[in-house]
């Protein structure tokens, strides 16, 4: 596999030893998922889960992370998404929070506006509890399936 730098760019103030946890867990996540080889690859979906969340229990939401190419061995943060269930009857997964990087806009809320991320209180404080709470769960191993998917 090609060696790769991540070299995410976000208008959030993300704590810098945070923003380099989630890049490694990005990073590990890669490594650990993907035997292709990444000099063709433009854009990266990464899906994390737990598979027992479910409507009716609730558990951990799944995650959605998008890796864009910038160089040859750099990556940026395109966005994140969160996804869950509205109540314990859905039937369907909804996207509950959104990060996206690229437009500098957030979903703060699953039937929410999009929201400017640069200079929101609100926006910043949810991103860092979101982060801090993944991170643990990656750490600990919560998740407990990763599907990789590579764009060309």
């Amino acid at each position: 596999m090609a060696m790769m730098t991540i070299n995410p760019i976000s208008v959030v103030d993300i704590h810098h030893d945070l923003k380099g946890q989630i890049i490694q867990s990005v990073h590990e996540q890669l490594a650990k998922n993907s035997k292709q080889v990444l000099d063709n690859i433009h854009y990266v979906t990464i899906r994390i889960k737990d598979s027992q969340y479910s409507a009716q229990l609730g558990g951990l939401r799944p995650v959605e992370i998008a890796l864009k190419r910038r160089g040859i061995h750099q990556w940026e943060l395109a966005y994140i998404s969160v996804y869950g269930y509205l109540t314990p009857q859905s039937i369907a997964l909804t996207r509950w929070l959104d990060f996206d990087f690229q437009s500098g806009k957030c979903l703060l809320a699953p039937k929410g506006d999009w929201q400017k991320m640069d200079g929101n209180p609100r926006a910043v404080k949810l991103y860092h509890q979101w982060e801090s709470a993944f991170l643990s769960a990656i750490t600990d191993s919560q998740f407990d399936e990763v599907k990789v998917m590579l764009i060309g």
